[in-house]
């Protein structure tokens, strides 16, 4: 409707600045990527990745279940990355730029199905399926507060902790990995 080029998928939970914007817009341009992903880093220690980056893989051979695997561990340090360009199957809403082209050929996140989490997931898995490149820029840094996000946050948690926050996190609507926001993916 205001005629832009890009849009910016940016959650709440999310610190980015004006250069890394531009960055990602570059980067659009230059590889010929329509979406592009920033680098997520815990915004308390920015050497540390939270997300760099997600494949889709079969759970099973014989099985039609998919799965997102990150590409790096998350904890790994952002000097481990390197510099370059690579691509995708899934990206987040957490510093995405995304050409408009891409909402004219796939439509736009599906709130319906996926309310709260998991419409970023579903909307990489339709990019992917209709032939469109998802890349990560490692240039372009995103800060997220780590413990306002649905990432698991185990440390320090005793094993009862523990097990509740993994059964939490497997079957509470406020994470992206509950089993039934995987289950519509």
């Amino acid at each position: 409707k205001n005629k832009c080029d890009y849009i910016l998928s940016l959650n709440a939970d999310v610190i980015i600045d004006q250069n890394t914007i531009q960055k990602l817009v570059n980067s659009s341009i230059n590889n010929s990527s329509p979406i592009v992903a920033s680098i997520v880093v815990d915004n308390l220690d920015p050497s540390k990745i939270a997300w760099a980056g997600s494949r889709f893989k079969k759970l099973h051979k014989i099985l039609p279940i998919y799965v997102s695997k990150y590409i790096k561990k998350y904890g790994t340090k952002i000097n481990e990355i390197g510099q370059e360009i690579y691509d995708v199957d899934e990206v987040h809403g957490r510093g995405v730029v995304i050409s408009k082209e891409v909402f004219k050929i796939i439509g736009n996140y599906d709130a319906h199905n996926f309310p709260h989490y998991g419409a970023d997931t579903d909307f990489s898995f339709r990019a992917k399926k209709a032939g469109i490149r998802l890349i990560v820029d490692p240039k372009c840094i995103s800060k997220v507060f780590i413990y306002n996000t649905g990432l698991p946050h185990y440390n320090n948690q005793s094993f009862i902790q523990r097990t509740k926050s993994i059964f939490n996190y497997l079957t509470k609507t406020k994470y992206g990995d509950a089993l039934n926001v995987q289950w519509k993916i």
